[in-house]
């Protein structure tokens, strides 16, 4: 009698399929702040208004800190980890005074 055929990796066929990744969200975290300082104020001036800052998502892992609007120049040459890192550097670094409270919004593809 012939002896069935087996399939080698069998534990693999019978095992459930991996779950399907889904795309990581897009946020954007947008605050205003007022005082320059740092990096992006190096002569120290006395700058008057409100200045507007998002955190964008550069690629899926990188985020930068830019000015809102059509240009959308960057604050600062970094790249970030995460968005807490990059809102922890826009705090302490960059600026005195945050005017307003972080929000965040879905980016529109």
């Amino acid at each position: 009698m012939k002896k069935p055929l087996e399939f080698p990796y069998r534990d693999r066929v019978d095992a459930a399929p991996a779950p399907l990744t889904a795309k990581p969200e897009k946020k954007l975290y947008d605050a205003v702040f007022s005082g320059p300082k740092g990096e992006i104020n190096p002569m120290g001036l006395k700058v008057p208004g409100s200045i507007p800052v998002q955190v964008y998502p550069k690629t899926a892992t990188k985020w930068i800190i830019r000015a809102p609007g059509k240009s959308k120049a960057p604050f600062c040459a970094a790249t970030f980890d995460n968005p807490e890192k990059a809102m922890a550097h826009v705090e302490h670094s960059l600026f005195e005074r945050r005017e307003s409270e972080w929000t965040q919004s879905d980016l529109l593809d």
